[in-house]
């Protein structure tokens, strides 16, 4: 844990703001996930932002802002992009010392590559980072940026994309040993193996179900050339993702690690 997060945990257990049993969550959930206890532990709820952004301020020795008291400097916010400020939760809300300093308030002012990225997209030498509350900092985002946001696409919002690039077919769908770190299978085809031993037949997975037919695409000139194309290959890995996981299902059958039965009593919950 990096040595402030350790200050703010340790300030938050002294004061009672959180107990073990919920320190030890937040730690478990870090060592699996990842991520900074300061912005966690708000996160799962067990403290308020404001108490957390306080004590970080105070741990840190680094200023503690509140947008809504400051005038906000519109060349500032010319510094850097919309999208950036949006993706790290950051807000450019002042340039003093000259024209030299960029005043950044961030939900994360421990993050060092944020930082620096930040001041290379500003072009300017120095940059002060500053306490800010998530909440708000996202708040002034939406206010200040507004329309300069890139819109959400709807087909890809909240959507896990499975297309593959050109160069990424060729390792398509492999499977490796976590033991050897060796590649088992590397396409479709070679999951199954010849000379198996034969089994109960399964119950019949979704993909050996006979499908509806496709209703015919009209090529409209409203769907885009590059949507039409992208959907056209979405659909294809989908459907190998589907054959590779039929064949894995026959081949633990085959091997012994469960059994035809067993699997149907599976799928019917």
């Amino acid at each position: 844990m990096d040595p402030i997060d350790s200050k703010v945990a340790r300030v938050l257990v002294t004061r009672r703001l959180i107990d073990n049993e919920q320190f030890r969550a937040v730690q478990d959930h870090l060592v699996q996930w990842g991520g900074r206890f300061h912005l966690m532990v708000v996160k799962m709820g067990f403290v308020t932002e404001e108490q957390v952004a306080g004590i970080l301020a105070s741990v840190s020795n680094l200023p503690l802002i509140s947008l809504a008291k400051m005038q906000i400097d519109p060349l500032a916010l010319q510094k850097l992009p919309a999208e950036f400020c949006s993706k790290n939760c950051v807000f450019p809300c002042a340039i003093r010392e000259g024209g030299t300093t960029l005043w950044l308030a961030m939900a994360d002012p421990l993050d060092n590559d944020i930082k620096n990225e930040a001041r290379i997209l500003s072009g300017l030498r120095l940059l002060r980072p500053l306490v800010g509350r998530p909440s708000e900092i996202r708040e002034y985002i939406e206010r200040e940026y507004g329309s300069a946001l890139t819109e959400v696409n709807p087909f890809s919002e909240n959507a896990i994309d499975l297309s593959l690039s050109e160069e990424e077919e060729e390792e398509e769908f492999k499977v490796v040993s976590l033991m050897s770190g060796k590649t088992l299978v590397k396409h479709v085809g070679g999951v199954r193996q010849e000379g198996a031993l034969e089994v109960p037949p399964a119950p019949p997975l979704p993909s050996e179900m006979p499908e509806p037919p496709l209703p015919a695409r009209d090529a409209s000139p409203e769907i885009p050339a590059e949507l039409d194309a992208w959907l056209d290959r979405l659909m294809r890995n989908q459907r190998k993702a589907t054959t590779i996981i039929t064949n894995l299902t026959k081949m633990l059958i085959e091997k012994g690690f469960f059994s035809a039965d067993e699997f149907g009593q599976q799928m019917k919950k």
